[in-house]
């Protein structure tokens, strides 16, 4: 119970600190001041808040592998945000843990309905995850194309990812 306490604990930074990443990524594509500091901060954060949930949780090898995954891609995309060298490194090594990853878990993980909604809050949640997940990720394609209207979408996921991170503090897992 106590270290599952102490794991959890780390949720709500880790969540904020991935919003502050999109916000981040949206003040880059607006070609806002510090952009690239927001989301250099933000990348380090998450790597500091999944690594200590990782020092706090019982591991195994998957939860090994996962770590490497965010640790890497937190450094490939502070690497590339600034334009260092070496970032394909990193996107490489993100990529070969990614798989390793989806080659022991992630077909289990979805077959096995982890993921599947049980109550209408939570189809309600469910839908706003992808909806905004879905307008964020083509805001951010579109915004790289050039195309018109693609900050209504970045908005609009945005709003969607906020009331989805305000009904999950309030219903959490359980609902």
């Amino acid at each position: 119970m106590e270290a599952e306490f102490t794991e959890k604990r780390f949720n709500l930074p880790l969540w904020f600190s991935m919003g502050l990443l999109l916000v981040g990524l949206l003040f880059k594509i607006q070609h806002w001041t510090y952009a690239n500091l927001m989301v250099s901060l933000s990348f380090l954060s998450i790597a500091i808040f999944y690594s200590l949930r990782f020092y706090f949780k019982v591991t195994t090898p998957l939860d090994y592998i996962k770590l490497g995954l965010i640790l890497s891609w937190c450094m490939s995309g502070t690497l590339g945000i600034n334009h260092f060298p070496y970032k394909e490194v990193f996107q490489t090594i993100t990529t070969i843990f990614f798989l390793v990853w989806y080659f022991m878990e992630g077909p289990a993980y979805f077959k096995a309905g982890i993921r599947a909604p049980k109550s209408t809050i939570s189809h309600i949640k469910s839908g706003l995850f992808r909806l905004g997940s879905l307008s964020i990720l083509y805001g951010v394609i579109g915004a790289m194309l050039k195309l018109e209207g693609v900050t209504i979408a970045l908005i609009a996921g945005l709003a969607f990812g906020a009331i989805w991170f305000i009904l999950e503090m309030i219903y959490g897992n359980d609902a």
